[in-house]
């Protein structure tokens, strides 16, 4: 199906549950992932941008239909889930007047211009987009250009797209398509599936996690080859249970330093690398 663009009224946009950049603790909720884009992930230099200057057309905003279209009377009910563009759609929201709707404080927004006004009344969007296109686009846009996502969210959206085919030819078609090296790819996908075999295991929640934001410290410190030693943890092949059973006494251990918990904060951290594979060695 060759892409289509559709102007839509910003009401009928929705947010994205699927998007890679939200934890997996967050809920997936309309108002749950309005409220982790505007405090989390922070929007105030679009909001400003289009308040000022209005929607410029420039990265295209990529969506998909709801299921719920199929039941929709007419072009107005139908709704669309913003595959790309989430942290516009939130701005676009709150300029439109919309609240978040959660209970807490609202966020300040900036007066919308006369002049910008216009352009966020209909908003274009594109819809059809392929799956391999998707991929080559969010990639290069996300993953290795200057528009990075965080190293969980780019972990996240690999796991997502490979669909649990490991295998070295589909790892390396995928990281060519992404423009990255097959490592690269590896260390994302090891870090996040060993989290995920923690936590599966009983071993880890990360609710309970000392910070919200603790991903990157736990790749970093994953990439030693001094702790993949007390690990046991290989990387190739990749499995989706990197750690051998007999192991998972260490990982915890690990986990605890760090990541840590709400009753005991991690003790390393990346700057204290050295440090810790002296200890591990």
């Amino acid at each position: 199906m060759a892409i289509r663009k559709q102007e839509v009224q910003v009401r009928q946009l929705l947010f994205d549950p699927q998007n890679p950049r939200l934890p997996e603790l967050l809920g997936k909720g309309q108002a749950e992932i309005f409220r982790f884009l505007v405090d989390e992930i922070g929007i105030e230099d679009v909001l400003q941008s289009i308040a000022a200057a209005g929607m410029i057309e420039g990265d295209p905003i990529i969506a998909r239909e709801s299921e719920s279209n199929r039941n929709a009377k007419s072009d107005e009910e139908k709704q669309y889930f913003v595959i790309e563009g989430n942290r516009r759609l939130a701005a676009l929201k709150l300029l439109s007047g919309e609240k978040i709707g959660d209970g807490q404080e609202e966020p300040d927004v900036p007066r919308l211009q006369p002049s910008a006004e216009p352009t966020t009344r209909n908003i274009k969007i594109q819809l059809g987009w392929t799956e391999h296109d998707l991929e080559t686009y969010l990639g290069y846009k996300h993953v290795t250009a200057t528009r990075e996502w965080p190293p969980e969210a780019k972990a996240r959206f690999v796991i997502g797209k490979v669909k649990g085919d490991f295998s070295p030819e589909n790892l390396t078609s995928f990281a060519r398509r992404l423009g990255t090296s097959l490592p690269a790819l590896r260390r994302w996908l090891v870090a996040l599936l060993t989290l995920q075999q923690a936590q599966a295991a009983g071993k880890f929640d990360p609710k309970e996690a000392y910070a919200r934001r603790y991903f990157g410290t736990f790749y970093t410190l994953l990439g030693s080859e001094q702790v993949q030693t007390f690990l046991g943890l290989a990387s190739d092949p990749i499995t989706p249970n990197p750690v051998p059973t007999d192991h998972l006494p260490q990982l915890e251990e690990f986990i605890g330093w760090s990541i840590g918990t709400k009753a005991a904060p991690p003790v390393i951290n990346s700057r204290k690398q050295q440090k810790l594979d002296a200890v591990l060695s």
